[in-house]
């Protein structure tokens, strides 16, 4: 099996915010939130793969307007 996940990440032309700056920006305030309001407990250097909750930060990136779609193969020889 292969997953497949894409983003896609558009410039704000209302408010001028560069895509690239959405990306970085919002990742990191979703983050920092979290750890604000105690969903992440650890402390110091953390992995993003095993300590960030995935289901609350996906559905934050979402209310930001960055998606981010999987898509599942199965591999064959």
């Amino acid at each position: 099996m292969r997953l497949t996940s894409s983003m896609l990440i558009e410039r704000d032309l209302e408010t001028g915010i560069m895509a690239m700056s959405k990306g970085v920006a919002y990742t990191a305030c979703i983050v920092a939130k979290m750890i604000v309001k105690g969903a992440i407990k650890e402390k110091g250097v953390l992995s993003p793969v095993t300590h960030i909750p995935v289901a609350p930060f996906m559905e934050h990136l979402k209310k930001r307007g960055i998606v981010i779609s999987e898509k599942m193969e199965e591999l064959t020889d």
